[in-house]
């Protein structure tokens, strides 16, 4: 994802934010001040930062759902799939 793409923010069966990334960061320590660290010394050090948000509430008809509710999809450009 980079800045100027449009992103969906999906939580419990709906998509309940749209919006557009502003920047991208990658800051390890930012990141474990945030969320720490998972059993295997990792964390989400790849930061998106999102404008133009909007509330939206649909419901997912599109049939994709992140894995273990977290994730990323691409459904336009490099990377979507065909």
């Amino acid at each position: 994802m980079a800045p100027g793409d449009v992103v969906l923010i999906y939580n419990n069966g709906r998509i309940c934010f749209a919006g557009e990334i502003a920047a991208k960061v990658r800051n390890r320590e930012l990141a474990r001040h945030f969320w720490k660290e998972d059993e295997t010394g990792s964390t989400w050090e790849l930061m998106y930062f999102i404008v133009n948000e909007e509330r939206t509430g649909a419901a997912n008809r599109f049939g994709v759902h992140p894995p273990n509710g977290q994730g990323q999809r691409v459904f336009d450009g490099p990377g979507a799939p065909k």
